[in-house]
């Protein structure tokens, strides 16, 4: 007669227990945790505003980790980031999007106050259209006008006139504030730099006041000529 033989429990590998718990307790903390819960939300109403597709998976609007040259490289995955793209780009086109417009008069491509073109020294790009309204009184007939941008029109036939700016000297040019997509103070301060003539190139839309003197320069030519550039007071002065 055979002797009976009991069976032996089988234990489990340690590392695998222990792997399971830490899983475990992973999964716990991500769904508890509260942040964590409400990026997800946005996430879902802003696929859900751009008309984005549905969710295709779990994890498909996670970031993960990579190894790359034993270095850690962060990846978001592709929805993700068109998500973020998309957003950023409709905000950017809301708050700078310019009207452009058929009922106003035309001007050369150029800068209203430097003269120059677009990328001429370094300048950059233009930057425009904006619309600035002449004035219609009496006194119009006298007030300074940029024929170097057109013809001033006349009294009966006045409208809004379209004008182009690099970003630098609008910049340095004082009481000018850009609004939305609007430039405050347009009128008045464009009319004051049109009177004002360049103690460099004796060009007007000089808007630069140079201390201790009476002069005004264009942001190009007071650079051109070595001057040291204020930002506090936007003024200048030679070194």
């Amino acid at each position: 007669m055979s002797p009976t033989t009991s069976a032996t429990p089988q234990l489990e590998d340690p590392a695998k227990t222990a792997k399971k718990t830490r899983k475990r307790k992973y999964k716990k903390k991500a769904n508890d945790d509260t942040e964590y819960t409400e990026t997800r939300k946005e996430v879902d109403k802003l696929r859900e505003r751009l008309g984005g597709k549905k969710k295709r998976g779990k994890d498909d609007d996670r970031a993960y980790f990579t190894f790359k040259n034993d270095r850690v490289v962060i990846t978001s995955c592709e929805s993700h980031t068109n998500i973020i793209t998309r957003a950023l780009e409709n905000q950017v086109n809301r708050c700078y999007q310019i009207d452009i417009r058929n009922d106003t008069i035309q001007t050369s491509w150029r800068c209203c106050l430097c003269h120059l073109g677009s990328a001429q020294r370094e300048l950059g790009d233009l930057f425009g259209p904006y619309y600035m309204t002449p004035s219609s009184s009496p006194s119009s007939s006298t007030s300074p006008w940029p024929t170097f941008l057109c013809k001033k029109p006349k009294a009966e036939n006045i409208m809004d006139v379209e004008v182009w700016m690099h970003g630098d000297c609008v910049l340095w040019a004082p009481d000018i504030q850009l609004n939305g997509n609007h430039l405050t103070n347009l009128n008045v301060k464009l009319k004051q730099f049109w009177g004002q003539h360049c103690a460099v190139c004796s060009k007007v839309g000089a808007s630069i006041p140079v201390l201790g003197t009476e002069n005004v320069l264009h942001f190009p030519c007071a650079v051109q000529k070595g001057y040291k550039l204020d930002e506090g007071r936007l003024t200048c002065e030679p070194r």
